[in-house]
């Protein structure tokens, strides 16, 4: 198949026959969300649910941002780095 001529319903059925692909592009989703909608509040919530569902390369990924929660909430945010 050419990625280029994916439609939608060929992705949703990948999506329904993959479940953990179904989980990693929902969480992928959300973290774009986060994003462009600065809503690092939501980044301890979005990491616990990554954690939660045991896809080895999002959770590691995760995983790392918790190591500077502060940090990386603040440039989510657009606000101040707080030392914590």
């Amino acid at each position: 198949m050419d990625p280029d001529r994916q439609d939608d319903h060929d992705i949703t059925q990948a999506l329904a026959r993959c479940p953990e692909l179904d989980t990693a592009a929902g969480h992928v989703r959300d973290f774009g969300e986060m994003l462009t909608g600065r809503l690092g509040a939501t980044l301890p919530a979005w990491i616990n649910a990554v954690g939660a569902s045991w896809l080895p390369g999002l959770t590691g990924f995760a995983l790392h941002l918790r190591r500077d929660l502060d940090a990386v909430t603040a440039g989510l945010t657009g606000g101040p780095v707080v030392a914590g």
